[in-house]
């Protein structure tokens, strides 16, 4: 039994993915419709989420206004509640609850909301067009926790805005981030008062959120995907721009307890492969590493999480009796060992490319030899055989 199934057993994996592509009452107005545009990201996001969820043992439900079922297209204040409220309520102790909602976001009056399709336009204040807040969703247990049961571990992901709005009238629902629902994790796409990101490959948060909970990636707690999310969309800032700080609440758990609960596979693979690359001796030997280090390794941790996942397919329908997945990180331990043993002159040092790819050589390897056992798997049995043994010897391995 492998450690995924061992925490599978505690209770089943849930998510519920929601997303809002379009207010169509808000477009009415210009000046709403520009304050809110179409997050035309909304499916991809959901799509990337759906896809890394599943492959982390997550039955997945969506929500969204071009989902295939016309069942599954109400992104409306009372659609959205609805679904939620079924969710949580199916949710038994020990399942893990996660819900990703990704949408258009203000903060009215220090309070957050959520603005999702039916949202209406408000009295104007100042000349300024307003939302109503009272057709916005509060991000309050009160609205979004319904039917959730002590026992149960839900992660509540926001990918939406929390920049201030303007306040057409006070609102005067007084709950707070908080309540009797217990284990409880809010994450939010960005902090108090910023703006959340997407470009044309999507949701900054959304794809982050999505690297870090597929089975191919090293997080397994609440606590390593927060630490991942934060660091990995902060990178895909650009052109001067200030990343948002992606954040956390736990109003009714403390952190210490919370950050250890177990919300996906995670791959050790992935983890001791990255673990080398990061911390090969080769940096120590390169010239002018620091100015391009960061973005070489992001490059190469792109590298071993889709090896790894392409490994753990091609595994997973042709079992290699060589497989050996220490191969990579031991030749990325000798060849540092040897270049810093080499004592190389400053005019002899490597180049950031030459470094790069040392690094990512041992595993392209890994790469290509999947996609030869996937070929290999399509030959008769015989001819198979012979493959396999005339092209990965093992014992040629150091």
């Amino acid at each position: 039994m492998t450690d995924s199934d061992s925490a599978r057993e505690a209770g089943r994996r849930r998510a519920l993915l929601i997303g809002v592509r379009e207010t169509r009452a808000l477009h009415r107005d210009p000046g709403l419709a520009a304050a809110y545009p179409a997050l035309d990201c909304v499916p991809q996001d959901i799509e990337l989420m759906s896809a890394a969820l599943k492959s982390s043992g997550y039955e997945v439900r969506s929500l969204h206004q071009d989902h295939p079922d016309p069942d599954c297209r109400d992104v409306g204040g009372n659609g959205i509640i609805g679904a939620l409220g079924t969710f949580f309520a199916s949710c038994e102790p020990g399942d893990t609850a996660l819900v990703y909602l990704t949408c258009h976001g203000v903060t009215l009056d220090k309070r957050h909301y959520l603005v999702p399709a039916d949202a209406q336009p408000g009295p104007a204040r100042g000349g300024l067009p307003c939302v109503n807040p009272r057709t916005l969703l509060r991000t309050a247990p009160g609205e979004l926790l319904a039917g959730l049961s002590r026992g149960v571990t839900a992660v509540v992901c926001l990918d939406a805005c929390r920049e201030d709005g303007v306040v057409p009238f006070i609102h005067d629902d007084e709950r707070k981030l908080s309540g009797d629902h217990g284990s409880v994790v809010w994450l939010y796409s960005c902090s108090p008062g910023e703006a959340a990101y997407a470009d044309a490959q999507g949701s900054w948060f959304g794809r982050a959120l999505a690297e870090a909970l597929s089975a191919s990636a090293a997080p397994k707690t609440i606590g390593e995907v927060y630490e991942y999310v934060r660091t990995v969309a902060g990178r895909a800032a650009g052109d001067g721009t200030v990343p948002p700080r992606v954040d956390r609440q736990v109003p009714d758990w403390s952190w210490e307890s919370a950050r250890s609960a177990v919300v996906c596979d995670g791959s050790e693979t992935t983890h001791r492969w990255t673990e080398a690359v990061e911390k090969s001796a080769l940096w120590d030997v390169t010239a002018d590493a620091g100015s391009v280090r960061e973005p070489v390794l992001d490059r190469l941790r792109h590298l071993v999480r889709l090896v790894v996942g392409l490994r753990t397919d091609t595994l997973a329908r042709h079992p290699d009796p060589w497989d050996d997945p220490r191969y990579p990180e031991r030749l990325i331990g000798q060849l540092g060992e040897l270049a810093v043993q080499a004592g190389l002159r400053e005019d002899e040092r490597l180049s950031p490319p030459e470094t790069a790819a040392l690094l990512a050589a041992p595993i392209v390897h890994e790469g290509i030899v999947a996609l030869l056992m996937d070929e290999l798997g399509a030959l008769p049995r015989e001819d198979a055989d012979r493959g396999a043994a005339a092209g990965r010897p093992g014992a040629r391995r150091p």
